[in-house]
């Protein structure tokens, strides 16, 4: 016995995302698709801890958005914050 599947193809536009710094608002970035590197790209450039899981980086954005800024941790050894 055959079966037949006739799949219709994967149609979806995607929406084009733009520039972080472009976005002003937490429910304006979240309408966009974000991978864990573009997060910690993004916490770097603003200086903000950097060094988490994507859920984590998502409440730091929010917090920026909020006007909060969390920096990354310090490196005790050189005194200097991490870049």
């Amino acid at each position: 016995m055959v079966i037949w599947l006739f799949i219709k193809p994967y149609d979806h536009q995607v929406m084009k995302r733009p520039e972080f710094d472009s976005i002003k608002t937490y429910a304006e970035f979240k309408k966009y698709k974000w991978t864990w590197n573009d997060l910690v790209s993004i916490c770097k450039e603003h200086g903000l801890k950097y060094q988490a899981t994507e859920e984590k980086l998502l409440k730091v954005i929010e917090a920026y958005f909020n006007g909060v800024k969390i920096p990354p941790k310090r490196n005790w050894y050189s005194n200097v914050v991490l870049n």
